[in-house]
């Protein structure tokens, strides 16, 4: 059974065509409790509690629309399906491409109002548990370092988030991944450096570099471009403010990076697919004609087969026919010459092999000719 891949419209689609718990056992192979939570996680609402009934019952229903797709969201939702004929004509479009042309304009200005809803936490009054991971290392170093002999203290692995400006970066680090958080996202630090984090709020997100703090205690937060249309943005401290007066600005430039991502991955998706749809007809066709040559090739060794077979019987009637005449002639010229009954007795075995090659006698021109006719080879 073919699988395919769901874009949220088409997952709506299903779940609003027939209850869940039927649906999920059809076409995802999983219960009806599975199937659900990966329909609210793409934001694709499900029919309430008793829907089903009252509409066997003839009731009036209304269908919870669609919500539209949120910035950096994607549009591909839940597990591969195993669609019968009758689940994909519940589908429309389902063989369709489908890029994301959707205005980003009112998708990012939709991300805004929710992000700056969010208040930002400057202090570690509410500690991220990943931040909290950095915190912990620190903290075991010092612990090591305080329990070691003072001699061997300066080879111990020191802490590093213990100078001001090194606790700052972490609180920025904090007050962006708390932000995500809220936004139903969230994020990991990649190194004890905290040099490299993960930040998502909410779809997918993006990698981050902040700076070691400089001579001066200034501050560079970079978001990395991925190197063919997304370039590098950067975040510094200066004159008009520092990198955690911008915390919303930052997420949703994070939003809108992963948006714009996601475009390109489409229209690169959909390329490839485009590709490998051709090279599939290519070859489907290369195969066709491969088929059609070698069974022109089988046609012309078989036609002139019976051609060489036919040329064959007909020199063979003709030996035939000469054996048949020159019995008769040696019959006639050496009767009294020679006893009757050897003439007699070959006679007797020139003309049975001429009745075994003649091809009229022996069958073989029957067997052409329905060979050939069985064949229509002779284009009747």
């Amino acid at each position: 059974m073919p699988r395919y891949s769901l874009t949220r419209s088409q997952l709506y689609e299903l779940v609003w065509a027939m209850p869940m718990q039927k649906l999920a056992k059809a076409a995802f192979k999983m219960s009806d409790v599975a199937a659900a939570k990966y329909c609210r996680s793409a934001n694709v609402p499900l029919p309430p509690r008793g829907y089903w009934n009252k509409l066997e019952a003839g009731h009036k229903v209304t269908r919870v629309p669609l919500p539209p797709r949120r910035l950096g969201q994607s549009q591909w939702a839940g597990p591969d399906a195993y669609l019968t004929s009758d689940l994909r004509a519940l589908i429309s479009n389902l063989d369709e491409f489908h890029p994301l042309t959707e205005p980003i304009e009112p998708m990012i200005e939709e991300f805004e109002k929710r992000v700056n809803k969010i208040k930002v936490l400057k202090s570690f009054k509410v500690v991220h548990p990943e931040v909290q991971k950095v915190l912990n290392i620190d903290e075991k170093r010092q612990k090591k370092i305080d329990a070691s002999d003072p001699i061997f203290r300066r080879f111990l692995p020191q802490p590093i988030h213990i100078t001001p400006a090194h606790r700052r970066r972490l609180r920025i680090i904090n007050s962006i991944l708390n932000v995500c958080e809220s936004l139903g996202g969230g994020g990991n630090v990649q190194d004890d450096h905290a040099t490299k984090f993960w930040a998502s709020p909410g779809h997918g997100g993006w990698s981050l570099r902040l700076s070691e703090p400089s001579k001066d205690g200034l501050l560079v937060l970079t978001a990395p471009g991925d190197g063919k249309a997304i370039p590098d943005v950067r975040w510094k401290d200066g004159p008009s403010g520092k990198i955690e007066d911008i915390i919303h600005e930052i997420v949703v430039e994070i939003g809108v990076r992963r948006e714009r991502s996601l475009r390109l991955e489409e229209l690169e998706r959909i390329e490839a697919t485009k590709k490998e749809r051709a090279q599939r007809q290519a070859e489907i066709a290369a195969a066709v004609a491969d088929r059609e040559r070698r069974a022109k090739e089988r046609a012309e060794a078989e036609a002139k087969a019976q051609v060489e077979l036919l040329l064959s019987s007909a020199r063979a009637l003709r030996d035939a026919n000469d054996i048949r005449s020159y019995v008769a002639q040696a019959q006639a010229q050496l009767i009294g010459k020679m006893p009757t009954a050897d003439i007699d007795c070959w006679a007797i075995w020139a003309l049975a092999i001429a009745e075994h090659i003649d091809p009229l006698s022996s069958g073989a021109a029957a067997d052409q000719i329905m060979n050939v006719a069985h064949k229509g080879l002779g284009g009747t």
